[in-house]
């Protein structure tokens, strides 16, 4: 009966244990394209400030299949939290590659992609994506 019960014990203690332990959250590497999904945030495994993905302001971007005067932008609002929490913008726009990237204390932001892409339907701003490149200058 003894026996039992340090078996018992034993195993309540393993389960415990285990179950304290909390998996790490992922973090983005300098140099590295990652993915942020709508309201996400990650951290680097640097000093890097961790970046946040807030919302998308505006989606004009030519819906596929469709023709269109103008091919439209997306403009994507982060926030950089270290020291002090910074706000940053990026716009994604056909021809104009300037506007993807900008340059904050000594990192450069840069939008890769915006997703998922128009088709004609209203996005729900929860299903955003963006892939995001941080480079150390």
């Amino acid at each position: 009966m003894n026996k039992m019960i340090l078996i018992a014990a034993s195993a309540l203690l393993l389960i415990a244990a285990t179950c304290n332990h909390t998996p790490q959250a992922p973090k983005y590497e300098l140099g590295q394209a990652f993915k942020l999904a709508a309201e996400e945030e990650m951290s680097c495994n640097c000093d890097a400030p961790t970046i946040r993905f807030d919302e998308i302001k505006e989606d004009s971007r030519c819906p596929k299949y469709t023709n269109c005067i103008w091919e439209g932008q997306a403009i994507v609002s982060f926030t950089l939290i270290g020291k002090t929490n910074s706000p940053l913008q990026l716009i994604a726009r056909e021809g104009q590659p300037e506007l993807v990237e900008k340059e904050v204390d000594g990192y450069r932001y840069r939008l890769e992609q915006v997703l998922p892409y128009p088709e004609g339907k209203k996005i729900n701003p929860k299903d955003y994506m963006v892939k995001l490149v941080v480079e150390k200058l």
